[in-house]
């Protein structure tokens, strides 16, 4: 399995390197980590306290917009192709 999806986000890799969409490369992994950290804390494995909801929500959003943006505004809309 692990190495089936390894070779799903290698061939998306290349498919953003090609199309040159460049922030899609940041936050794609990001997205992934909130959601392995939503279903670790949702399933108790994560103590993040009371308001772990909140953290993780709070964290998803500031990160997923500054890894839109600033990849963006450094490196432009599109990286060179």
């Amino acid at each position: 399995f692990l190495r089936k999806l390894q070779g799903e986000v290698l061939e998306n890799v290349k498919f953003l390197q090609k199309t040159g969409h460049i922030h899609c490369v940041f936050t794609g992994p990001f997205f992934i980590l909130g959601a392995v950290a939503s279903l670790g804390y949702g399933v108790g494995l994560l103590p993040l306290g009371p308001s772990g909801w909140n953290w993780i929500g709070t964290v998803t959003i500031i990160g997923g917009i500054a890894l839109t943006c600033i990849p963006e505004l450094v490196l432009g809309p599109l990286s060179a192709k």
